[in-house]
């Protein structure tokens, strides 16, 4: 290997660890940046007692402001929760509508299992989305 190719050989080197390098870092970087701003994962069931406990460490709430706050933290719950059923049945709503739109892009036996699909989302929104019975 003569000098010439050994200096270029070098520089390419050279600059694929710098690369290399820079991207390391900013991906190290991005994703602890997106872990550090997602919001907490708290099941819905209980919503209203880690954000209790979070309100009480955080301002050190007195026992007489925890109950004070307590019919707000109800409420607050059940507001995130009718919102979370709203969302998930846009989201059957959505799906549905996409059946709607592939159906006659289908054949036979396509067409078919599309339509097995939505006839058990329908029964599933059915069961989770109508108003009990009285």
């Amino acid at each position: 290997m003569n000098a010439s190719t050994r200096e270029i050989l070098l520089i390419f080197l050279s600059l694929a660890v710098v690369l290399g390098t820079g991207f390391g870092a900013g991906r190290l970087l991005t994703q602890r940046q997106v872990a550090d701003d997602a919001p907490p994962q708290v099941p819905l069931a209980e919503l209203e007692t880690e954000t209790l406990s979070a309100l009480r460490e955080r301002l050190e709430l007195r026992p007489d402001q925890e109950q004070a706050i307590a019919g707000d933290l109800k409420s607050f719950s059940q507001s995130v929760f009718d919102t979370r059923e709203q969302a998930m049945l846009e989201y059957h709503k959505a799906l549905l509508e996409l059946h709607d739109r592939i159906l006659p892009k289908l054949e036979g036996e396509q067409r078919d299992v599309l339509e097995r699909n939505r006839r058990q989302l329908r029964e599933t929104m059915e069961r989770r989305f109508s108003p009990p019975s009285r």
